[in-house]
């Protein structure tokens, strides 16, 4: 399915680059991995099983450039992320996490740090954890599609929301 050399997002690791495929012995056993270099966290090295649907069903494909700015143009009503029930809220913002469904992030992110910037919404514990999450994956995505530096995402977004 993916093959040396591609990027894809994965989990809290962000862009990785799928740097070979390699078996490794645990006893009388033998395991092929996918070996993933995190882009923008240093020396870090992640193994999945190629063999585990579940783990590389969470590599997922880089967006596109037109994905991109499909999500930063997104306008999507997240009504449940106003509820006062914190449960519920974080809930919500671990399927999106989990679903992989970039744009809804983004839409959320945009919802939150509207929010948090004009008072209308205090952000909790669980808010402030998902916008902190969900930014630094969108950021680096962003970035490396782009070939822009992270910092530079919140500058280029605004140009285009403001386009």
């Amino acid at each position: 399915m993916f093959k040396k050399d591609d990027a894809v997002l994965y989990g809290k690791y962000g862009v990785c680059r799928i740097e070979s495929t390699q078996i490794r012995n645990f006893g009388q056993q033998s395991v092929e991995y996918y070996v993933l270099r995190p882009v923008f966290q240093g020396n870090s090295t992640v193994y999945v099983p190629t063999s585990s649907e579940s783990l590389v069903s969470k590599m997922r494909p880089l967006m596109s450039e037109q994905q991109i700015m499909d999500a930063i143009g997104s306008t999507k009503d997240h009504s449940v992320i106003f509820s006062l029930d914190d449960q519920l809220r974080r809930e919500e913002y671990r399927r999106i996490l989990n679903s992989g469904d970039r744009a809804e992030a983004a839409s959320v992110v945009s919802a939150l740090i509207g929010h948090k910037r004009d008072g209308r919404f205090r952000l909790h514990k669980c808010d402030e954890y998902f916008l902190e999450t969900a930014k630094k994956l969108l950021d680096e995505e962003f970035a490396f599609v782009l070939n822009i530096r992270p910092e530079q995402v919140d500058e280029f977004v605004s140009s285009r929301k403001n386009a």
